[in-house]
């Protein structure tokens, strides 16, 4: 818009902003790029300091599996809300008080909580809630991700 000196006529006057934008953009594209592919390049990955990252939040990663699943079994999504809600901030809490993210089991908090709660075991069985808690949910399609991506 910049290069329309006037509404219904274009000049030459302003042709400078063409001469920069296309190539700056694509400039600025190929270093993002080059860029992208040395962090990708030279990532290192650590399993274990990965699933300590995860389990620093005591369960709650998964919170969103059951906010999911709660509807799909009959509860209100408001009532979903409430009962994920009112147990995460009772793990929040006993996080920030120093308490273990996992019980001598191994078991999170979150987990630990979710099963004692009343409300929500009406709604779904100890089976039901203990599959929200399992990772492989999260990469279950990335033998068909990386399939589509390199046409096989």
């Amino acid at each position: 818009m910049e290069n329309v000196a006037l509404w219904h006529e274009r000049d030459i006057s302003h042709s400078s902003t063409e001469r920069f934008w296309l190539p700056d953009s694509f400039i600025t594209s190929d270093f993002m790029l080059h860029r992208m592919n040395n962090v990708i390049a030279n990532l290192t990955v650590y399993p274990k300091n990965m699933m300590k990252n995860l389990n620093l939040t005591g369960g709650l990663v998964f919170s969103q599996r059951i906010l999911l699943e709660l509807p799909i079994q009959g509860v209100s999504r408001e009532d979903a809300y409430k009962i994920v809600q009112r147990n995460a901030m009772k793990v929040w809490e006993e996080i920030q008080q120093g308490k273990a993210t996992t019980d001598e089991n191994g078991e999170s908090l979150y987990l630990n909580h979710l099963l004692a709660d009343e409300e929500l075991r009406k709604s779904l069985s100890e089976k039901q809630i203990r599959e929200c808690f399992n990772y492989d949910y999260y990469t279950k399609n990335v033998d068909n991700i990386f399939a589509r991506v390199f046409n096989k």
